[in-house]
């Protein structure tokens, strides 16, 4: 479910947001036509013509990557990753405690993601000279979305995790899901 400010657009953050959005959107969508496009044409060719695109199945791997880390960077903007929300769903938790939870989750994951983004950097400086084995390409390409990604949760991460800290809600919101589920 995509947040009532990311609907609006509000200020200069709400078209930058819907901008990115609309980008990884498209991007997404891209990636996913090209697999399919490659996957048909592999199939048609080892049927057909007996013969096999020895780059297909390497390219369309590579894309599936691309689709997976840009994918969950999307499900960290609209908040849909599998999470325990145990105790923020309880009633036995304060609005102090849970927004304590909240920014330390935030805290937690933004450290994950800056150490994902360098730990990846340097594994793209070692494995550089590394080429996938049918297309010869530099595997610092299918690398490359780590970081791109772990940089997009960042900027995600930093945006719910600002949100936790300036909310002075007397019911601290959580997700919308979550709290539908705690009126219920």
């Amino acid at each position: 479910m995509v947040h009532n400010e990311q609907q609006q657009g509000s200020g200069r953050g709400g078209a930058y947001s819907q901008f990115l959005e609309r980008m990884e959107n498209g991007f997404l969508g891209l990636i996913l036509i090209v697999m399919m496009v490659l996957i048909l044409a592999q199939v048609y060719f080892r049927f057909f013509t007996e013969s096999s695109l020895t780059w297909s199945e390497e390219l369309s791997r590579f894309l599936m990557i691309w689709m997976t880390f840009l994918g969950s960077a999307v499900a960290l903007r609209r908040n849909e990753h599998i999470q325990i929300d145990n105790l923020l769903k309880t009633n036995k938790l304060s609005n102090g405690a849970r927004k304590g939870i909240l920014i330390l989750r935030g805290v937690l994951m933004i450290a994950f993601l800056v150490s994902m983004f360098y730990g990846t950097l340097t594994l793209m400086q070692i494995t550089g000279f590394q080429k996938s084995p049918s297309m010869q390409i530099s595997m610092t390409y299918v690398y490359a979305v780590i970081p791109i990604s772990s940089l997009l949760m960042v900027i995600y991460a930093i945006r719910e995790l600002v949100k936790s800290i300036r909310s002075r809600h007397r019911r601290f919101p959580i997700d919308d899901r979550v709290q539908e589920e705690m009126i219920q």
